[in-house]
């Protein structure tokens, strides 16, 4: 997960968004005056909380551990509610079409904007 390096001060992302520690998105998550020292802190405490509260999609449940990193990865910098926001990426996810996925997601606007830093971690 250390893909984009850490940052101890706010920066503005490729995607203009404000943007601190292990990729924290603050116009996703909320930073609450949290020490940044803690870096590490949020970004286990995220995967932890969005882990459990996919465990709850037959879909995500269902998956190896190699595609639940891969579904976490994208939580993670979209925010849970962003994630499922790619109804046709899940839907292909369900039906186990994985190329169909991979297609989905490539084609999207988020992917664009980071292909580069995910390449080699969106392999379905």
């Amino acid at each position: 997960m250390d893909l984009e390096g850490f940052s101890p001060s706010i920066y503005t992302d490729k995607t203009e968004h404000p943007t601190i520690g292990y990729g924290y998105n603050l116009s996703v998550y909320s930073y609450e005056g949290k020490r940044i020292t803690k870096a590490y802190g949020l970004l286990t405490d995220i995967l932890k909380e969005n882990h459990r509260a996919l465990l709850s999609y037959g879909w995500y449940k269902n998956l190896d551990a190699m595609r639940r990193m891969v579904i976490l990865d994208l939580s993670y910098n979209l925010g849970l509610n962003g994630l499922l926001k790619f109804k046709q990426f899940i839907k292909a996810i369900e039906d186990k079409n994985y190329a169909l996925a991979v297609e989905r997601l490539q084609k999207s606007p988020y992917f664009n904007q980071v292909k580069k830093e995910r390449q080699g971690i969106w392999k379905f």
